[in-house]
């Protein structure tokens, strides 16, 4: 066997390895952004991958059990924009390729709005850039992650561990024959994860719900239709306003 290639990841095992590590670092932000007051309604994956961990998709965010309009407003613009990415006479094979933009790019704001949350609250992170694309919102790698007033440093194999916990636990939660999971603020079992000492009443055990907040929509909708040129703000203030199109969309 030739020397060079043993140790080597295959392109298929490499994309699978990032794909991991996108819901791991989701893991990490979910258990640092419940430390400081969110919580989750999480949606049941049709499907649990063996052999990688999964990015969850958020049905929506509280915080201060308030909802943010999290779920709701992403989907709808990624459906406009997948509305105007789809034509007619498009072949099934194109179709399938918009319909995965689509994916991408609700995962990549999903995420870039789970930093902005934890930024937010003072928390600091080391981001490795990604390369741009035309039509798909790059979804932000970080290697490094920084409590307040650097009271507290996660290296990216931390990242992983605590990643990997958080997902993993999750996952144990989901029952066949409910669709959603809520996951509570200030959950005991990520701060233990993350090493804080934070204690609420109330809050060690995730509760299941399919009966949750209905949410009215409020969204302001900018004129430009480029992906890139639109940012909606995650600001629990307002978290509908959509910036002006020369606003920067993410990082």
């Amino acid at each position: 066997m030739n020397s060079r290639n043993e140790g080597k990841l295959t392109l298929t095992e490499m994309k699978r390895e990032s794909k991991s590590f996108e819901a791991l670092q989701q893991g990490i932000l979910i258990a640092i952004l419940s430390s400081y007051g969110y919580s989750f309604d999480l949606k049941r994956p049709e499907r649990m991958a063996e052999k990688t961990f999964q990015y969850l998709t958020i049905n929506e965010v509280y915080f201060n059990n308030q909802p943010l309009n999290f779920g709701r407003i992403i989907e709808e613009f990624c459906e406009q924009q997948f509305q105007l990415d789809k034509t007619e006479d498009m072949t099934p094979n194109q179709l399938k390729i918009v319909k995965r933009r689509k994916d991408l790019n609700r995962t990549a704001i999903s995420f870039s709005w789970l930093l902005q949350y934890a930024e937010q609250n003072g928390v600091s992170f080391g981001k490795r850039k990604t390369k741009q694309a035309k039509k798909t919102v790059q979804l932000p790698k970080i290697y490094t992650v920084t409590m307040p007033n650097a009271s507290i440093a996660y290296t990216k194999k931390e990242i992983e561990e605590i990643g990997a916990s958080v997902q993993n636990h999750i996952c144990s939660l989901f029952v066949k024959k409910q669709k959603e999971l809520f996951i509570p603020a200030y959950y005991q079992f990520f701060n233990e994860m993350l090493g804080l000492n934070i204690l609420q009443a109330n809050t060690t055990e995730s509760v299941h719900s399919e009966d949750l907040q209905i949410v009215q929509p409020t969204m302001i909708m900018n004129s430009e239709p480029l992906l890139y040129q639109i940012c909606v703000d995650p600001s629990y203030c307002n978290p509908s306003y959509v910036y002006p199109s020369n606003y920067p969309f993410c990082y």
